[in-house]
């Protein structure tokens, strides 16, 4: 796991959704970005997450979603993020969440997904992902 500190400051306020149905992967996120400065809420499933996304859909600034979930998956979850109306801050930035170095990449980024990382991970990925799709313009 890397070392690198959150820079609070620069996600304060800015509002993140993680979607795993495993409570100790929901928990070590908020473990590790317990300093970000960011909101952040949680779902055990797609279902949850679009129910989330839908009714707090212009508030969401990324979602974090596991690729293996039991009920809705993550490919038809992202599907129908993709399939709500545009929001007015543009695409919502979905990151897969995968385990297994099999797994297919290029199937997730055509369901809607805009980038993965790899579990285990530790702080450097994170904020690199997290530098990558939350802006402060």
């Amino acid at each position: 796991m890397g070392t690198s500190k959150v820079d609070n400051d620069r996600f304060k306020g800015k509002r993140l959704l993680v979607v795993d149905d495993m409570e100790v992967n929901r928990k070590m996120l908020l473990i590790l970005l317990k300093d970000s400065g960011l909101i952040i809420d949680c779902a055990r499933n797609g279902k949850e997450a679009i129910d989330i996304i839908t009714a707090n859909h212009e508030e969401y600034d990324m979602v974090f979603m596991d690729i293996k979930m039991p009920q809705m998956g993550r490919m038809e979850a992202a599907r129908l993020i993709r399939a709500l109306p545009p929001r007015s801050r543009g695409k919502l930035p979905i990151v897969a969440m995968v385990a297994n170095f099999r797994d297919d990449i290029d199937a997730y980024i055509a369901a809607g997904m805009d980038d993965h990382i790899r579990k285990p991970f530790g702080s450097d990925k994170l904020l690199e992902i997290l530098h990558k799709f939350l802006n402060n313009d």
